[in-house]
């Protein structure tokens, strides 16, 4: 299992060898990983883009080991299922077998659109994952609470922009809760009974792992439904004959100029309204929970979406519910107010999501990427190490452009990257750079680069060493894009070396007679992988080497 690993910056662009195939583009073992930065493209095949594993605990109910990922902000996009049927989702969290485990896992800042692969753009099947920041433009399908019980879907922005089959949230299970979610022209509700703004469906009475499960005490505050199809919010839709249970709707700003808002397949049992608000058609129920007047909203030219005006009378009108930020990232003050808006002069800290705020580094214009790093290929420079007197000199040299680097060091124990020297580099610099304290274990030494050129991606090189602090002897690396060449001094010649691969196998070995100023020097060629590992044996047995070198 990969443990506290991440997938970044990277472009999987319509890999589909056959629709008709199964495969997932990202599978995520393991616990406490991040996916970040990058951009999922044009799958048209068989299963999800991106797929939370937990590991089996032996079927259904019960619980697998809590994942505790963090996915965040990429980009989804132009997902098809040319061949329809199920197995088209863009994320899927759990399965049936294991809905009943606590995931704890956490969906921010991602761009949803056109993922049109089926109704369930996410399908949630595990208990406690949030679901916050999001923007789904123009998809046909939803975010789907499939199974499990326990989540969070907070912020996201559902922007339909009319597309065909456009829709929001789904709910089964309980103890949900949904709120500070803005959705706006979402036209699904009109053709599927199963893709209104917000639909509740009905349980079975006995449910299989599988099966839907009723909807129970759960909390639907402070969202926006604006310009949507109706119903925008479809209650007892059936999947069983089991209706919902416990149901508290507040604050909930409805505004379009067809209804009913609300539609009842199944009357639910002890469903709650306080304090929200309708306008422009009928309502469809008969409530108290609902005012009905002009909203008096506002239209931002900028980010395409409707907040409150400064005269609005849904200002301070709201029921008391927990204190929280609104959609727009402003703190809620004194009595909230109605819908997902609260009207307040403070700085806009969240907004719906475009390409460039999610999309890879080196897919974004020279210059829009100040907060990301990146590492420098081995090719683009000599690095010599030399260890001696316990402490290690490097020579940096034959940078092939300009910028600002820093030279960076890793130990295994520490678990942590240290900043060792800060390089502004013209063209063909060199520097001279020291680590005096050196960790005993296996160190590695990078150069991250902050601030980006306008150049193709570059991918990760790291060099690793096993140093012991103890060790007298000084082992000097020479690294080139072609060849490695490593001299051994002050011992008392080399007897033997041998390159092995990961598994254990010998790729090339060589031996000497005995002498001084042996060396050993590797010409990197079609047998020799991207990792290997060198074991240097000298004449003097209790000064062999392992190197492990990417």
């Amino acid at each position: 299992m990969a443990n506290h690993c991440r997938f970044t910056n990277s472009h999987i662009y319509y890999y589909n060898s056959n629709n008709s195939i199964d495969n997932k583009w990202v599978s995520i073992y393991g616990t406490n990983n991040r996916v970040d930065h990058n951009r999922f493209e044009g799958k048209s095949n068989y299963g999800p883009t991106l797929v939370v594993w937990y590991a089996s605990a032996g079927g259904f109910p019960n619980e697998s080991p809590s994942t505790y990922h963090k996915i965040d902000h990429n980009y989804f996009l132009d997902r098809t299922l040319p061949l329809g049927g199920n197995g088209g989702e863009t994320i899927r969290v759990g399965d049936s077998n294991t809905s009943r485990t606590n995931g704890f896992n956490i969906f921010e800042f991602n761009l949803f659109e056109h993922c049109d692969g089926e109704i369930e753009i996410i399908s949630n099947k595990s208990e406690y994952n949030t679901y916050r920041y999001n923007t789904f433009r123009a998809n046909n399908g939803q975010l789907t609470l499939r199974h499990g019980a326990n989540c969070f879907v907070h912020g996201n922005f559902f922007l339909g922009e009319n597309y065909p089959g456009s829709s929001g949230v789904r709910v089964i299970d309980g103890n949900h809760e949904i709120y500070n979610n803005y959705f706006q022209d979402l036209i699904g509700a009109s053709s599927s009974d199963l893709r209104a703004p917000i639909t509740i469906m009905n349980g079975d009475a006995n449910p299989a792992a599988n099966g839907y499960w009723k909807v129970y005490n759960s909390r639907i505050w402070n969202n926006s439904f604006v310009n949507c199809d109706d119903p925008l919010i479809r209650i007892g839709v059936p999947g069983g004959t089991v209706n919902a249970d416990s149901i508290f709707f507040s604050n909930n700003l409805l505004s379009a100029i067809q209804g009913p808002f609300i539609k009842y397949d199944n009357i639910p049992t002890n469903i709650f309204y306080t304090r929200n608000h309708y306008y422009g058609s009928n309502l469809g129920i008969t409530s108290t929970g609902w005012l009905n007047f002009n909203p008096d909203l506002v239209y931002d030219t900028q980010e395409e979406l409707y907040r409150l005006n400064i005269s609005s009378l849904l200002i301070d009108s709201g029921a008391v519910v927990p204190p929280i930020i609104d959609f727009d990232g402003q703190s809620r003050i004194s009595v909230f107010d109605i819908g997902s808006d609260e009207y307040s002069a403070a700085p806009i800290t969240i907004t719906p999501l475009l390409p460039q705020d999610v999309d890879p580094c080196f897919l974004k214009p020279m210059n829009d990427c100040p907060n990301l790093s990146r590492v420098l290929g081995l090719n683009k420079i000599e690095l010599i190490s030399h260890v001696k007197q316990e402490r290690i000199e490097f020579k940096i040299s034959n940078f092939h452009y300009r910028g600002i680097a820093q030279f960076q060091k890793y130990n295994e124990l520490k678990k942590i990257w240290i900043n060792i020297a800060t390089l502004d580099f013209e063209m063909n610099d060199k520097f001279d750079c020291i680590d005096n304290n050196p960790i005993a274990g296996k160190n590695y030494y990078r150069i991250v680069q902050y601030v980006r050129e306008y150049e193709n991606p570059i991918t990760i090189a790291d060099l690793e060493l096993n140093y012991d602090a103890k060790s007298k002897e000084e082992i000097s690396i020479f690294v080139t894009p072609s060849q490695i060449e490593i001299q051994c001094e002050q011992f008392h010649a080399i007897k033997s070396w041998t390159i092995y691969n990961l598994n254990g196998q010998i790729i090339q070995s060589s031996s000497y007679e005995r002498g001084f100023g042996n060396y050993v020097k590797i010409i990197k060629n079609h047998n020799l992988p991207d990792c290997v590992i060198l074991e240097v044996q000298t004449y003097n047995n209790t000064r062999n080497k392992k190197l492990l070198f990417w």
